[in-house]
């Protein structure tokens, strides 16, 4: 009886053991997170990149003054007159251009999306009653036009802030404020 025990124990001593390749396998995945981990911290992650570090500062100065102009116009007609001066600068400097389109989206969407809403106003009869049926195409393309361009200045408000806000400190200037409307 002896004997037949050896040979059984001598057999399982030779066999690897049932939760070797788990084992295994746990550790293959600790080296790999190991391996990603370290990987991504040696890369600096895009959320962290200053944008504005690519800026050429002549293109900067000229984008975060274009873009404090607009902010402190309290007049309509002179608000659109600074949007125009910041939609006609045409900055290279990556950083810069970001600023400009994030802040002419800003501020001129909400400009455009009031100009299609006054214009379809007008395509209603005065009385207050049913939109004629050949309107009512306009009115719709007018309304869609109107949510996506206030969507799209929602959208790109707080990158403006945040551009605008970054350019004016990297440059020591003070940023505009609205002026207060008494």
């Amino acid at each position: 009886m002896g004997a037949a025990t050896d040979s059984q124990d001598g057999s399982n001593s030779s066999r690897a053991p049932r939760w070797a390749p788990a084992v295994l396998a746990i550790v293959a995945l600790v080296g790999l997170s190991v391996w990603v981990t370290s990987r991504a911290a040696e890369r600096e992650p895009e959320s962290e990149r200053d944008p504005l570090e690519l800026s050429d500062p002549t293109e900067l100065r000229q984008v975060v003054q274009a873009i404090s102009a607009v902010i402190q116009q309290t007049d309509g007609a002179r608000e659109d007159e600074a949007l125009t001066a910041l939609a006609a600068l045409r900055p290279q400097s990556p950083g810069a251009a970001d600023l400009r389109e994030s802040c002419l989206s800003t501020y001129r969407a909400p400009r455009e999306a009031d100009r299609l809403l006054r214009e379809g106003a007008r395509l209603l009869p005065p009385d207050g009653g049913a939109a004629p049926p050949e309107a009512t195409a306009r009115l719709e393309e007018i309304s869609q036009r109107a949510r996506t361009l206030i969507i799209e200045a929602r959208e790109s408000l707080d990158r403006c802030n945040a551009l605008y806000q970054s350019g004016a400190h990297r440059l020591h200037l003070e940023p505009a404020r609205r002026p207060s409307s008494r």
